[in-house]
């Protein structure tokens, strides 16, 4: 039974940091696209355009121990994002630690 739910935790770590990373390059796709319009258009139209950030309060997924190098690349980001200071860092962190990593 725990072996199930740590299991499941794993597996629904690693789609949300797929999902993630989808994210992130659709964003920068979107980006190097407008780019490389307003490039074509001769930045006759739209030379106002800046995508839209839709990520408005991101979240630091718990961390069971597994993937360690995903979750810290997903911590420095929300610490980047949240502009959380150097050493608090590890304090904020440590609410986010579950099952294995705990151990």
């Amino acid at each position: 039974m725990e072996d199930h739910r740590v299991l499941k935790a794993s597996v629904d770590d690693s789609i949300r940091d797929s999902i993630q990373e989808m994210k992130d390059s659709i964003r920068k796709d979107l980006t190097e696209f407008c780019s490389m319009l307003l490039e074509v258009l001769g930045g006759k139209a739209m030379t106002s355009f800046e995508p839209q950030n839709t990520v408005t309060n991101p979240k630091l997924w718990q961390f069971r121990g597994k993937n360690p190098e995903a979750w810290i690349v997903q911590a420095e980001h929300y610490f980047d994002f949240y502009k959380i200071e150097e050493d608090q860092k590890l304090n904020v962190a440590s609410f986010y630690l579950d099952g294995e990593a705990l151990k």
